[in-house]
């Protein structure tokens, strides 16, 4: 129904009637004053309406990131609601209709109120609320997983993810090693794990935060055999940048266990395989996919396998995919009244090559592009008025990223100029008409957005435009970055190098600040003094050229583009700091003398050498970027029998060869004319590979000249042509460059015009640019040593199969990197090549690549737990590891029984001999060693001169010795462990102050304990010495006291020597492979020791002394001067004779010494065994290896005179017979009583004695004797 005015009053259903208030204000709208009501039920009263009841249902709690449900459908009322309004709190528009749930998102933190007002049907309300606490949402955690970039089977490693992060808690760290081992979950943030089979495992960290959420990091941990091979990435650097669908080379160096053999290489990317490589170089190409992330890492291993099956796998290296955006560059040049030249040709982009590279023109700057796309970066615009203008350049590479740059543009008159120029200044645009001088005494001044055109006119037809710029006076330069000035070619069609000649500076004062130089033959030549900043020379033929007289400082700017070399210097001296030399067609830095100092530098990206040095040249570089140029990074050779010295510290230097490298080659030729004619000799051929051609080679020539005057010559020559390559008519052994033309076929020859002279030339190497080599630095010097040292050389430890040497001593290395420097140019952990002076500390990880030296007053500390890892570098190729510890200041070593410090060699695959040694010398040196290990080195710990303490220490796997004693008079030590050594475990020579107490020596391939020369009481209680391939211990003229032992499967127990003495007491000398006891006369000294209160049995396990009387004899008639020999006298079964005892008399018939007596092996004529000159008996050992027959000898000069050579005993070593001591002592009695002899009581035959008095051995005890050993 419907009634009344305004709007109509609502339309009821059936059972509903309309119904207004009268006490309510008619709004003259039927729609709002009129209500629907239930109709009345007849005979029912008429009922008041009442008030609906609000109920609100909230969410008590929520996040910002969060929707939440609000309902008021248990909201009530006597008729209906028909409105549901619900206002947040927060600010936000009121929600209101007839639905009676909804939802919102609140933006910020907080606690809101929410209000809900609901209206019935006849507009009563009622409302409700609720509050909801509004916190951040809750991320999920970040994981972060580091992982040791390799190890080894049986090797425990640590993952940690202590850097993983959550806006709560995380309550779980869960890994997961990738070996179907159980994994390891709970709150540590790290864990250790032990693989047990060589492979790559991918380990998985989850974190879990105290909401639930979850988030998971991998890393890949290359696990290889400890017995496979090295795999050491030689190819790519690390982090490499690359772009998708590059090529990337792949190459790696593989060295395997000692008697084995490589059989294949597998390399894997982003961990998949691509390929194996079966023989050396081990190298594979890889496409970067298409499909790669920008700014991901894609993870590359190489794995090496060996023909024992063992493996062995490579650090992880990553190839970062990036594609830089190109930079946009141009100059813009008035050349004409309205005319402006523009060009973009500096445009340049990292991966797009500059002539694929697009621009475009917008040349008043208002933002519609005047040109479209075009690869031509030179082009031409004319204006409709004079003014100034703003020019903008976009450049777009091949995959479209964009870069944008604009520069002013002010139409001015133009100044043409040539001829001489006195005192001036320039401004606008000066075109050069002809050649232009400024005398000395004159200052030519050129203001900033000065652009000097050079008119290119080639009148002589050289190909070299002819006008220059020559500067006798003074040139002050004075852009600014916004306005530099530029020197380039006048017009639009000449942009290309040597469109005109050169700026020379020769004068002095030169300033030049913010400039271009392009399109010259030689963009700047200086000979004078000059200080220029921020300038570039570019797409020259050559950048700049150094000559006598130039003194050079250039503070940032760039030499690059040049179609051959960057910086050329012939003499002066320049010193750049902040300077760029790359992308020149050429070496960037091509030096022939003079003086070349760069600091802060970047030399990349150059067409061959990054720095080149023939024949002389010196200078400092520094702090230096030196990458990616097409062969060797750095360059050096002699030439002209000179030699460069120029000094590589602290530096860069990786990534370098990328098109190839200089290797050597060994043709071994060799010419010599006969010298009994005038003809020529020629050697054979020797060629290079693929027909390289060869720059350089080592000749020898020697010469014979009969007459004082040089009838002959030696050659390096072209084989085919015949032509020299390099003579001389000299002696002399050196390189020669052959300038007279390359060849890749040569051989030796000797030009020889005269019949008593003679000569020979021989080539025994021959260096040559190989495509695909691989290195970063070439020295080919005679005399000198080039100083490389403390350089990165993107290897690491393996530097010397990145840099070719002519020979070992052509550089030296040390102090090299195992990363790249950083900004702060710190060594950190990486030390050799120095002198460590003042007090040094040394914690965590050492990294020791060169020698080191602690000198007189300096300190080195060695916190406990540190690693000292040797580099094993064996430059001058003696099979030995070249660098070493020398103290000559003190030396501390603070380890702690559970945190050792360990000096060890770097890497996983360890040997003795891999370095050389720690030793401390100086009468005033000194050394503190506690808990210490040093394993794997040449000589191992050596303690010279000085004050020495060392307890609690290992020494073991050393090349000689563990521990070495020489010339000390002052050490103690203290719980010391030598084992396992290839020499003997203990050395002592020319020694006195030794104390040693609680020493284990054994399996060590020499003896326990060797003493020599060392008369001063020496002292040693509590040892064991046991299992030596020598003696237990062999005393040589040595006084050592011994109390308190153990000596048990040796070779002898102890040997005494010549005239050692000292005493042998409490201590157990049994089961040893020879006599427990040896007492041994030598070069006529005996041994006195006092041998008592010990247990003597069980020894000669393996053998016995055997003691025979040959009975062999020589003496010579005297009657004539007739050598006289004996029958040869052999030992049963080919034993090897150890000992002799000989007799020798003589008659001398006039009181001079005409006659000799020899023993000999095998014959008159064999190796001399001993001589005398008189009369003389005495025991002997045989030094000479082998000797299994001898013969007696006299030598007899002198008709009246005779001589007789006896042969008295022999011992030799035969199957074991029980015997417990052996004595050959010529005179004395040995004090052996009181022992144990493991029989009773007939010692005697226990003993070989050469005289019954040789030893006492009263008081022979009749059991084994207890408190005996180490106590």
């Amino acid at each position: 129904m419907s009634a009344g005015e305004g709007t109509p009053a609502p339309d009821g259903a059936v059972g509903e009637s309309l119904s207004r208030d009268a006490s309510f204000t008619d709004t003259d709208d039927n729609f709002a004053d009129f209500k629907l009501k239930a109709s009345p039920t007849p005979g029912m009263a008429t009922t008041a309406n009442g008030a609906p009841n609000a109920v609100l249902s909230c969410p008590g709690s929520g996040t910002t990131a969060q929707s939440l449900s609000f309902d008021a459908s248990s909201s009530t009322d006597d008729g209906s609601i028909v409105l549901f309004a619900f206002n947040f709190g927060d600010g936000s528009p009121i929600s209101s209709g007839s639905a009676s749930a909804t939802s919102h998102t609140f933006a910020t933190v907080n606690t809101f109120t929410v209000t809900l007002t609901v209206t019935d049907n006849g507009g009563l309300t009622d409302q409700a609320t609720c509050q909801v606490v509004v916190s951040a949402p809750n991320n999920p955690p970040v994981a972060a997983l580091s992982c040791p970039a390799s190890g080894t089977v049986g090797q425990q490693l640590t993952v940690n993810g202590a850097g993983s992060t959550d806006d709560g808690t995380i309550v779980t760290y869960r890994f997961d090693f990738g070996d179907a081992t159980t994994p390891i979950s709970g709150p540590a943030t790290s864990a250790n794990h032990t693989y047990t089979t060589a492979a790559t495992y991918t380990v998985s960290l989850t974190v879990t935060d105290n909401s639930g959420l979850t988030n998971t990091k991998t890393c890949s941990i290359p696990v290889a055999d400890g017995s496979g091979p090295t795999v050491n990435f030689i190819k790519p650097i690390n982090n490499k940048q690359v772009t998708q669908g590059e090529t990337v080379q792949i190459l790696v160096d593989v060295t395997p266990a000692l008697g084995r053999n490589v059989t294949q290489v597998e390399f894997f990317v982003d961990g998949s395989s691509i390929g194996t490589d079966t023989g050396a170089p081990y190298e594979i190409n890889t496409v970067v996919p298409l499909s790669a992330a920008t700014s991901s890492l894609i993870p590359v291993v190489a794995q090496a396998t060996d023909n024992l099956g063992g493996l062995g796998i490579s650090e992880t290296r990553n190839l970062f995919v990036w594609n830089d955006a190109p930079q946009a560059s141009f100059v813009a040049l008035v050349t004409g009244a309205l005319e402006i030249t523009v060009d973009a040709s500096s445009v340049s982009d990292t991966e797009t090559a500059t002539s694929a590279l697009e621009v475009r023109w917008d040349f008043d700057n208002n933002g519609t592009w005047d040109t479209g796309w075009s690869t031509t970066k030179v082009t031409t615009h004319t204006y409709g008025s004079a003014g100034t203008y703003t020019v903008a350049l976009e450049v777009r590479d091949t995959t479209s990223q964009t870069d944008t740059i604009t520069h002013d543009v002010t139409l001015s008159l133009i100044q043409n100029v040539s001829g001489t120029v006195t005192t001036t200044t320039w401004a606008g645009t000066i075109v050069i008409t002809g050649d232009v001088t400024v005398p000395a005494g004159n200052t030519l001044t050129i203001s900033e957005g000065t652009t000097v055109q050079l008119v290119a006119t080639d009148q002589n037809a050289d190909g070299v435009g002819d006008y220059d710029l020559n500067i006798l006076g003074t040139l002050l330069i004075n852009g600014t970055s916004t306005n530099p000035v530029i020197f380039t070619t006048y017009g639009s069609g000449n942009k290309t190098p040597k469109a005109w000649n050169k700026l020379r500076l020769a004068g002095t004062g030169n300033v030049i600040n913010w400039a271009i130089i392009e399109y010259g033959d030689v963009g700047l030549e200086i000979a004078g003094t000059a200080t220029i900043g921020n300038t570039e020379a570019r797409m020259n033929r050559v950048g700049v050229s150094l000559l006598a007289g130039s003194n050079t400082t250039w503070n940032a700017g760039s030499v690059h583009d040049n179609v051959e070399q960057g910086l050329k210097e012939t003499a002066g001296t320049f010193t750049g700091d902040g300077l760029e030399v790359r992308d020149n067609g050429a070496s960037g830095v091509y030096v022939t003398g003079g003086t070349m100092n760069v600091t802060n530098g970047l030399v990349q990206g150059n067409g061959h050498c990054g720095f080149e040095y023939i024949g002389s040249g010196t200078g400092l570089v520094t702090r230096s970027l030196i990458t990616t140029n097409d062969y060797e990074g750095i360059c050096i050779a002699s030439a002209n029998f000179t030699d460069p010295t120029p000094v590589f510290n602290t530096n860069n230097i990786y990534g370098n060869a990328v098109v190839g490298a200089r290797v050597l080659g060994t043709p071994n030729l060799t010419a010599t004319s006969s010298g009994t004619s005038t003809a020529d000799a020629s050697s054979g051929e020797w060629h290079t590979p693929s027909g390289e051609l060869v720059d350089f080679v080592f000749a020898t020539y020697t010469e014979y000249e009969a007459y004082g005057t040089s009838y002959c010559s030696g050659a390096a020559q072209d084989w085919a042509l015949g032509t020299n390559l390099y003579s001389t008519t000299s002696a002399r052994a050196a390189w020669a460059w052959t300038t007279a033309g390359a060849t890749g076929s040569i051989r030796a020859f000797v030009v020889d015009d005269q019949y008593d002279s003679w000569g020979s030339m021989n080539l025994s190497l021959a260096a040559y640019d190989q495509l695909g080599a691989t290195r970063e630095a070439t020295v080919l010097t005679g005399a000198a040593k080039v100083d490389l040292k403390h350089n990165y050389w993107g290897v690491f430890p393996n530097v010397l199969n990145v840099l070719t040497l002519g020979e070992h001593t052509d550089a030296d290395i040390q102090g090299f990197m195992g990363v790249p420097y950083d900004s702060s140019w710190q060594k950190g952990p990486y030390v050799g090549g120095e002198s460590l002076s003042g007090p040094v500390n040394w914690s965590g990880t050492i990294f020791v690549t060169g020698d080191l030296t602690v000198p007189v007053g300096a300190t080195l500390t060695v916190a406990q737990g540190t690693q000292v890892e040797f580099a094993p570098v064996d430059q001058n190729v003696d099979l030995i590891g070249d660098y070493s510890l020398e103290v000559a200041g003190s030396l501390v070593v603070s380890g702690a029984s559970l945190n050792p410090v360990k000096f060890t060699t770097y890497g996983t695959l360890k040997a003795p001999n891999d370095w050389h040694r720690v030793q401390v010398n100086g009468a005033s040196a000194s050394s503190n060693i506690q808990y210490a290990v040093f394993e794997y080195g040449n000589e191992g710990l050596v303690l010279r001169p000085g004050t020495h303490v060392v307890a609690n220490t290992t020494v073991s796997q050393m090349g000689t010795s563990g521990i070495q004693l020489l010339s000390a008079t002052s050490v103690g030590l203290t719980n010391i462990t030598t084992q396992d050594n290839l020499d003997d475990g203990l050395w002592i020579n020319s020694c006195s102050g030794v104390t040693i107490n609680r020493l284990t020596s054994s399996g060590n391939g020499g003896d326990g304990v060797a003493a020599q020369s060392s008369t001063s009481l020496l002292s040693m209680t509590n040892a064991t010495i046991t299992n030596n391939s020598g003696d237990g211990m062999f005393l040589t003229s040595s006084h050592l006291s011994v109390t308190q032992s153990t000596i048990s499967g040796n070779r002898f127990g102890v040997r005494y020597q010549s005239g050692s003495q000292g005493t042998l007491a409490s201590s157990n000398v049994k089961f040893n492979n020879r006599e427990g006891i040896a007492l041994m006369s030598s070069n006529g000294t005996s041994p006195n020791p006092i041998v008592t209160g010990n247990n003597v049995f069980g020894n000669s396990v393996s053998e016995s002394g055997v003691l025979v009387n040959p009975s062999v004899t020589a003496t010579s008639s005297g009657t004539s001067t007739a050598d006289a020999t004996s029958t040869p006298w052999s030992t049963p079964g080919a034993k090897t004779i150890e000992y002799v005892q000989y007799a020798y008399t003589e008659y001398e018939a006039y009181g001079t010494s005409y006659c000799s007596g020899y023993l000999r092996k095998d014959n008159s004529t064999g190796t001399q065994l001993v001589v005398t000159v008189g009369a003389l008996s005495r025991y002997q050992e045989v030094a000479t290896p082998s000797v299994t027959s001898i013969v007696a000898q006299v030598v007899d000069d002198q008709y009246d005179s005779w001589g007789a050579m006896s042969l008295i005993n022999v011992l030799f070593y035969n199957l074991p017979t029980n015997i417990e001591l052996v004595a050959l002592n010529d005179t004395g009695t040995v004090n052996c009583t009181g022992n144990y002899w493991g029989t009773f009581p007939d010692v005697q035959a226990r003993m070989t004695l050469t005289r019954t008095n040789s030893i006492d051995y009263q008081g022979m005890q009749i059991s084994e004797i207890t408190g005996t050993g180490p106590q």
